[in-house]
């Protein structure tokens, strides 16, 4: 006899491991069009959708990192330059062919993701060599562009 498994799920229902998969703030004044939204990206990829039905209610607070992206039926130009304004990382409109529409939406977030993430191991990459620079034994030569000679530094 088996025994049954009660440990919870590390997959969502598409199979999607729920360790890597990117998590998704959405926000639409439609409870409907979030419900349907909702599906479509989790089930076409490694989303994790959460939802929120206002501005207001996913406001995020100063310094957050969260990637951004204003998906929204109003194709006004100064919709997406406050959106933009307000630190939105992309402006879409979701109006048109729906596979097109979030086929772009999911395409953008994958974007804004990777971004994030070389931003990110960037400013890891500048920090371990700023430790190792004020850190190390050695003396190191840097160019001097202006006077078109090395400088010798020793620390």
């Amino acid at each position: 006899m088996t025994k049954p498994n009660l440990r919870p799920s590390t997959t969502n229902s598409n199979g999607f491991d729920k360790e890597t998969a990117i998590r998704v703030l959405h926000v639409d004044d439609e409870a409907g069009f979030l419900k349907v939204s909702k599906q479509i990206l989790e089930l076409n990829g490694p989303f994790q959708v959460d939802s929120a039905s206002s501005v207001k209610e996913a406001l995020r607070e100063k310094g957050n990192k969260i990637p951004f992206i204003l998906f929204t039926g109003k194709g006004r130009e100064d919709v997406a330059i406050e959106a933009l304004n307000i630190g939105a990382d992309r402006y879409l409109n979701k109006i048109g062919k729906p596979e097109t529409a979030y086929g772009e939406l999911a395409h953008s977030i994958f974007q804004v993701v990777e971004k994030q993430k070389a931003k990110r191991l960037f400013e890891d990459s500048k920090e371990r060599f700023r430790l190792y620079v004020e850190n190390s034994l050695w003396c190191h030569r840097v160019y001097d562009c202006v006077q078109n000679r090395f400088i010798r530094i020793q620390l």
